[in-house]
């Protein structure tokens, strides 16, 4: 498959990635791995998603499948895979995400590198729940295509090590699954000169950015605010990356509460915008409800917070342990709308705890650079086709 171009071997890698949103905010790190396998090889990206990937990645060919308006479209995307992909040139297949995993049931014949980002149970549990006559039948179609695309796969990069226990638990032996950190370009979040002063004498503003949901602890940060309210206003909670239909839901919410000059609430913006929106807060969130994906799949926001260097409040679960401490560069708490706000009104109270969180979180930053990352995922990419 290899071909020459200016003297040098030219490796081809397809991309199987159902769909992305442009701003990439709910999967920059997916981004981040497209972009980094396009420094090794050039890309060819099977998607139903082609005008934001050609906005995206505009150096990588994109082969669009036509979307089937149908139950299970992920499931229906990935079956047009099974036909198209015999057909297509590359070294390397490289499966975006676990949800596509069913994409290479087939035998094809060519390296496969997945991006391990997720807890198949979760994908499963998704589509039960959207109910209808065909959702139980659909949910197990969809876990037996995960469970037997993954055990296809000749590596798994798993992004968290309760992610590699669950593979395992799967049958995939251990020499196919790697670990690997994830990481965020730290140059690009440094606060230096950006950050406001930090005086006593203003309003405080907790950030939260990504898809706003009741699972990643909406209703607990309004009931939180309306429990601090009635001690004092002066603090406010940004939420940025609000669709329609979200903002919706936060404002009944609030509105609800009696607190909606306590949120502002923003749009998806650029993920290359959202640097400028932790600047300006004073911490971060991050509350996730303890289910089957976020005890396995690590936050990519945390590591933005602490390369911005905003002390996080954030909740006790493992994937938020494997880089925040309580009292070093977090407060952790119990998931509960008490104890969040409790957490925000000693934040506010104690300057001392507020810049001795804030200096721990740009040194413990340090440890994620993704400059580490991307030379684990290209290696481990031109290990796959030179093997």
């Amino acid at each position: 498959m290899n071909s020459r171009r200016d003297g040098k071997t030219h490796r081809r890698a397809i991309v199987i990635l159902g769909g992305i949103l442009p701003t990439v905010m709910s999967a920059a790190d997916v981004a981040d791995t497209i972009n980094t396998l396009s420094s090794s090889f050039s890309i060819s990206i099977v998607t139903n998603a082609p005008v934001e990937c050609s906005e995206i990645f505009p150096r990588a060919k994109i082969i669009r499948l036509p979307v089937i308006p149908m139950r299970g479209r992920i499931l229906a995307f990935c079956a047009e895979c099974w036909f198209i992909l015999p057909f297509l040139r590359g070294d390397l297949i490289y499966v975006a995400g676990t949800e596509y995993a069913p994409a290479v049931t087939m035998n094809i014949r060519r390296p496969v590198l997945c991006y391990g980002n997720s807890n198949p149970i979760q994908h499963v549990l998704n589509t039960k729940r959207k109910g209808g006559p065909l959702s139980g039948l659909l949910s197990r179609i969809n876990g037996l295509g995960m469970s037997i695309g993954l055990r296809r796969c000749d590596m798994i990069l798993a992004i968290s090590p309760q992610l590699r226990e669950v593979y395992t638990s799967l049958g995939i032996p251990p020499s196919r699954i790697r670990a690997i950190t994830l990481g965020v370009p730290l140059d690009d979040y440094d606060p230096t000169g950006k950050r406001k002063p930090d005086t006593d004498a203003r309003v405080w503003e907790g950030v939260y950015h990504g898809t706003v949901s009741k699972d990643r602890g909406l209703e607990i940060m309004v009931d939180g605010a309306r429990i601090l309210a009635s001690q004092r206003q002066d603090f406010r909670i940004k939420l940025v990356g609000c669709r329609p239909t979200q903002e919706k839901m936060v404002r009944e919410l609030a509105m609800k509460a009696g607190i909606q000059n306590l949120f502002e609430i923003l749009p998806p913006v650029p993920h290359k915008d959202i640097p400028a929106a932790l600047w300006s807060a004073d911490f971060g969130i991050s509350l996730l409800e303890p289910n089957a994906y976020f005890a396995t799949s690590p936050p990519v926001k945390v590591l933005e917070f602490l390369a911005a260097g905003l002390p996080v409040i954030a909740n006790s679960i493992a994937t938020h342990s494997l880089y925040l401490e309580d009292g070093v560069n977090a407060l952790i708490i119990t998931y509960d709308a008490k104890s969040f706000a409790d957490a925000m009104n000693t934040l506010m109270g104690d300057s001392n705890l507020r810049r001795r969180l804030s200096g721990n979180a740009l040194k413990s930053a340090q440890r994620f650079s993704d400059q580490s990352t991307h030379r684990m995922f290209v290696d481990s990419a031109l290990e796959l086709v030179r093997g």
